[in-house]
């Protein structure tokens, strides 16, 4: 049992009274925190290991659009030496982790079509299409939004459907070195 100290608080009311409150404080040795602090790390490296599992770059998920008339990579992390699968139209590719938990697996060309599921292990992605990717970059003008021009082309807006055009808008972000992650 760790001995605890006493502390006295100073209270000031509006009317100038004053009161004082003694209430504990426990205090913790540096040994105590080192001691929790070290089983907090330990805690954490043991629920990482064993929670195990695919993980996407944010590139890959429901809805997405694949180019189509190329070679498709698909990667993405998951503990060493894990065998990951990927499954599309009715094909599976398979790929082992290296020592830095990556993968990658390659589908051959594909026609534009869709929808499609890809399941990756134990993930599940609906909804995808295979045809053309645009990437589209600029300064501001490029991220107009549709609500922001709606008052000017609302009749234009509202008559058109298409429900195979899909958005991925990557967050302007400043980095010093290569991301991992959109």
């Amino acid at each position: 049992m760790q001995k605890g100290c006493y502390n006295y608080c100073l209270l000031h009311h509006g009317n100038n009274s004053v009161e004082y409150i003694r209430y504990k404080m426990v205090r913790f040795t540096l040994s105590t925190m080192v001691k929790s602090l070290i089983l907090l790390v330990l805690s954490c490296i043991s629920v990482i290991a064993t929670a195990g599992g695919v993980s996407l770059p944010a590139l890959f998920q429901s809805h997405m659009v694949l180019q189509r008339g190329q070679d498709i990579p698909v990667w993405g992390w998951a503990g060493q030496g894990e065998t990951v699968t990927v499954e599309f139209r009715g094909k599976k590719y398979t790929a082992t982790t290296d020592s830095n938990g990556r993968w990658q697996v390659n589908i051959p060309k594909q026609k534009a079509g869709g929808p499609y599921t890809m399941t990756i292990n134990d993930q599940i992605l609906t909804d995808i299409m295979v045809g053309d990717v645009w990437l589209c970059s600029g300064q501001s003008n490029v991220d107009i939004t549709i609500e922001r021009v709606y008052p000017q082309y609302a009749a234009d807006i509202d008559a058109y459907s298409n429900e195979k055009i899909r958005l991925f808008q990557v967050r302007t972000k400043a980095s010093v070195s290569v991301d991992k992650d959109v």
